[in-house]
């Protein structure tokens, strides 16, 4: 990770790499709430790495802790 995006550059990720269908995989008939939780994160999250090596930081509005905190993934390849 090089940069960081400031509030002027942080955009909605969208899937923009098209890892939805990868992540978190097969959730076969009876997902656990974390894996049904990790498979939308892709296209609702909002995109904070800028300059990176393969390396997404996303901060996942869907993953929201009592404080009002959303959760910060970073998935690396």
């Amino acid at each position: 990770m090089w940069l960081l995006a400031g509030t002027a550059a942080v955009r909605w990720h969208e899937d923009a790499a098209g890892l939805a269908e990868y992540f978190p995989g097969d959730l076969g008939d009876d997902p656990t709430p974390e894996e049904q939780l990790l498979a939308g994160m892709w296209e609702r999250a909002l995109q904070l790495d800028v300059e990176s090596d393969m390396v997404y930081v996303l901060l996942d509005p869907g993953d929201v802790d009592d404080a009002g905190e959303w959760a910060v993934y970073c998935n690396a390849s």
